[in-house]
């Protein structure tokens, strides 16, 4: 198979984006496949050393005028035909846009006028910075609207990404960067008195929070018996670079400060031995390169909470990981970490997390399932597909199998089954929000029970899938004694375990004040049920849309009331699966209905 990469960056000696663009090249001739590099910039991004066939600008365009963008938009119609007209002899099977933003708003047009296939390769800034650059979402979002699978190198930029633009049709998928980390650590820094720290890339400016890095440092010398330094590795404009020694000069810390510029990657990579820590002050990162450089010499790193490694070692690594971006904060937790007893033991298992995420096997094999044009929607579900498909859970147990209880081990089976089958999970705000919903199917829990943050959320998470959490306000956070028949004690989660489903873009919907059935009601305690929970619960969570009625009881009068306050209603067996029609009367099928469907 022929791939085409659409680049703004490639080769080994410059960034890491250009690295990794240049590494993932590699690894599809590995795989059997024919890579073309083209540059979607005015400039040839392709190194003369470059083993791949290459297209470069051959144009002449020049700057100036009265019109200031004139020249970008000239280049990007002419180098599109120039391209068009050098590929139109190839058989060329897929386009991959490697970074979204301009690049991507190129190789989508190269897409779309080929009429072939394009996949995107999130890696970071382009869709982080996006949030408040209309003229870099706009390019985004028609980049993913004409993308038939997306890939990013961690789950936050997947989020972000389906913000933009989201289409059930679409394969969402998260392929790390590969690490090779040593077998032995070098972890031997508390007894040190005199402390370096370093950061470095390519380009080194406000993306790594160089400025609040500088801040934590002299709040770390203040704070500290010992003496702390900080490298900065990188190419920094000569404007920033100014406002950085004036920063130094006014805390008084330019003696513990070094900038350091024009190294090449080699060079970097010997200059980072003689750090005792790397330390991550971005303010929003996909997959840094360099974080993954200095993990490779066995070393000990801190983060702040954004990326691919923070998001997968913050569960059982949280010392390493800054909280929030206070300089003064982040040297308590600098400090913290040095002095902590289990220092040894917490990285060690941060690097065996990594390692097998990462390691070049398990990256090669999701790369090589990305494309695998054999997989095909299963027939089964494909009657279903102009039905609202829902799945109904409880609580996820490690062992237990009952009305309540669904297996953790049929779970993730259940999941991956239905990734498999070119399916994804989802919120009913997300399916009823989208264009395209014929492969979503909308997964819900009654109840929220504490276990489904436990084990539901981090397996949805891996897919990039989410959830509707059904709540009954009376019992947020407390145990499940109105339930008289169920005899395992079981805790509701409360608000902030709500909230945090929140973030990860769960629906939080109603299941009524104190999940009484509405049947047993009278007027005045159903008008309670009904109203008050959705007041008391938009207080909290915003906006709510969604509800469940209570063992899946209602009737006719109980519908009508019901669809006076909310939009979408959710039933267990009774009711119905067409869309505007069985709107407060949606039908939901179990795990093993919906597995046996897929088989």
């Amino acid at each position: 198979m022929q791939i085409a990469i659409v680049t703004s960056e490639f080769g080994e000696k410059s960034g890491g984006l250009s690295n990794s663009c240049m590494i993932i090249s590699n690894m599809l001739t590995e795989l059997g496949h024919k890579v073309l590099i083209i540059s979607s910039i005015d400039d040839n991004v392709v190194p003369t050393y470059c083993d791949f066939e290459t297209i470069g600008s051959n144009l002449k365009i020049i700057d100036g005028g009265y019109k200031p963008k004139l020249k970008n938009h000239l280049f990007f119609r002419a180098h599109i035909q120039n391209v068009l007209s050098e590929i139109s002899n190839k058989k060329i099977d897929f386009i991959v846009a490697f970074g979204a933003g301009h690049n991507g708003l190129f190789a989508s047009e190269l897409s779309r006028l080929t009429n072939i296939k394009l996949i995107t390769m999130l890696r970071g800034s382009e869709i982080n910075l996006s949030i408040s650059d209309f003229e870099l979402r706009q390019a985004n979002y028609y980049c993913l609207k004409q993308s038939s699978k997306i890939v990013a190198v961690s789950n936050e930029l997947l989020k972000r990404a389906k913000e933009i633009y989201f289409d059930a049709q679409i394969v969402y998928k998260v392929i790390p960067n590969i690490t090779i980390l040593p077998s032995k650590l070098d972890l031997c820094v508390k007894s040190k008195n005199d402390l370096v720290l370093g950061c470095g890339a390519y380009h080194l400016n406000e993306k790594k929070g160089v400025a609040n890095l500088i801040e934590m440092l002299f709040h770390l010398n203040q704070m500290s018996d010992k003496n702390f330094h900080f490298e900065f590795i990188g190419n920094i404009d000569t404007d920033l670079l100014l406002k950085y020694r004036e920063l130094c000069n006014t805390l008084k810390i330019t003696p513990y400060v070094k900038f350091v510029k024009g190294l090449s990657r080699n060079q970097f990579l010997k200059r980072m031995q003689n750090w005792d820590f790397y330390v991550q002050g971005s303010f929003c990162e996909g997959f840094s390169n360099s974080v993954s450089d200095y993990m490779s010499l066995g070393k000990p790193f801190i983060l702040t909470d954004t990326g691919f490694i923070a998001e997968n070692t913050k569960e059982e690594c949280k010392e390493f990981i800054f909280n929030n971006f206070i300089p003064k904060k982040m040297a308590e937790t600098i400090i913290k970490m040095i002095d902590n007893k289990q220092f040894v033991g917490i990285y060690e298992k941060a690097f065996h997390i990594i390692e097998k995420l990462t390691n070049k096997q398990t990256v090669i094999s999701l790369f090589s399932e990305l494309f695998d044009t054999s997989k095909s929607t299963n027939n089964n579900f494909k009657s279903l597909n102009k039905s609202i498909i829902s799945v109904l859970l409880h609580d996820i147990s490690v062992d237990k199998y009952t009305n309540i209880d669904t297996p953790l081990n049929v779970f993730k089976t259940f999941v991956e089954e239905v990734a498999n089958n070119g399916y994804i999970l989802c919120s009913a705000k997300q399916y009823f929000e989208s264009e395209n919903r014929s492969n979503m199917i909308i997964c819900t829990f009654d109840d929220a029970y504490s276990s489904i943050k436990k084990y539901a959320l981090p397996i949805l998470k891996q897919y990039g899938f989410t959830a509707t959490m059904f709540v009954s306000y009376d019992y947020i956070g407390e145990t499940n004694n109105w339930n008289l028949k169920d005899i395992v004690e079981r805790k509701h989660l409360d608000i902030d375990e709500l909230k945090e489903l929140q973030t990860e873009n769960w629906e939080i919907g109603s299941h009524g004040l104190t999940h009484n059935s509405l049947l047993r009601l009278s007027e005045n305690d159903l008008e309670k049920e009904l109203t008050v929970s959705k007041s008391q619960l938009s207080k909290i969570f915003g906006k709510i849309n969604s509800y469940a009625y209570p063992y899946g009881d209602f009737n006719d009068y109980c519908k009508k009331r019901v669809s006076e306050n909310y939009k979408l209603a959710f039933a267990t067996t009774k009711g119905g699966t067409i869309d505007d029609i069985d709107n407060h009367q949606i039908r939901r099928y179990t795990v093993s209905e919906l597995t046996n469907l897929m088989r």
